[in-house]
């Protein structure tokens, strides 16, 4: 089972996310805040993550301020952002994640657009 980190501070969404990306058959593992999760990106990890669900508004380091780190530790990653400002995605190069999703409306179509372009990756 592959890992996915979930990169989220809404205790509430944060367990449907959880749930949801638990029941596509993907190893969760969540992060509350900014710090946390670069404590994490720069921590010896036992398995690197195929995915990252990116909350953009987030106490310690912001969603924004962790794309450069996050795209250095682990190029590979397919990130997809995840938050309720669609403001900020304009400011995010397309070409740095999978997609954007508003909360609002995008869990499901957040959870299928990840199990698709991580399909080949999770038998891997």
């Amino acid at each position: 089972m592959k890992t996915v980190l979930i990169v989220e501070d809404d205790e509430e969404m944060a367990s449907l996310l959880v749930t949801k990306i638990k029941g596509a058959s993907y190893n969760p593992v969540l992060l509350k805040d900014g710090w946390e999760t670069l404590v994490y990106l720069l921590g010896e990890k036992k398995e690197h993550p195929v995915a990252m669900v990116l909350d953009l508004m987030l106490p310690g380091r912001t969603g924004h301020e962790l794309l450069n780190v996050i795209r250095s530790v682990l190029p590979h990653i397919k990130i997809f952002i995840f938050s309720s400002h669609e403001a900020g995605f304009s400011t995010i190069p397309k070409y740095c994640v999978e997609g954007f999703f508003i909360k609002a409306n995008g869990v499901n179509a957040l959870v299928q657009a990840m199990d698709q372009s991580c399909a080949d990756l999770k038998t891997a």
